[in-house]
């Protein structure tokens, strides 16, 4: 906000080099890290991060939503937690120019709500 945006690139940059993801793994600040790459004008980074982030957050969905009924409720609070997370990417990712990664996580936001709904008994999107 302050227009200090190489700066800021810098100290997303040694963020990136202290705690890559390689070894860190998924973190919901990756979310939040993609919508700060975006800001700074590196969108092809804000995409790298966002896609990871979405990978990641697509395969802790399925397996949440893999499991039988009898341990779903186990689950079901990680499980809202993932959508609540993946919404605010669909959110961050909306608002750049990046209209096909946005579009492709809104569908699958929408198909994994759907399923979760199916599966509490609740209404659909």
């Amino acid at each position: 906000k302050e227009g200090k945006t190489q700066k800021a690139a810098e100290v997303l940059t040694k963020l990136e080099s202290a705690m890559p993801r390689k070894v860190m793994g998924y973190t919901p600040q990756d979310v939040e890290n993609a919508g700060l790459w975006f800001q700074v004008g590196d969108t092809a980074k804000g995409r790298e991060v966002a896609k990871f982030a979405f990978d990641n957050m697509k395969d802790n969905i399925d397996y949440y939503l893999s499991l039988p009924a009898q341990y779903f409720p186990s689950v079901a609070s990680d499980l809202q937690y993932a959508l609540y997370e993946m919404r605010n990417l669909t959110e961050t990712v909306t608002n750049t120019k990046e209209e096909d990664l946005a579009k492709e996580i809104e569908d699958k936001f929408t198909d994994y709500y759907n399923r979760y709904v199916s599966r509490t008994g609740g209404g659909k999107r």
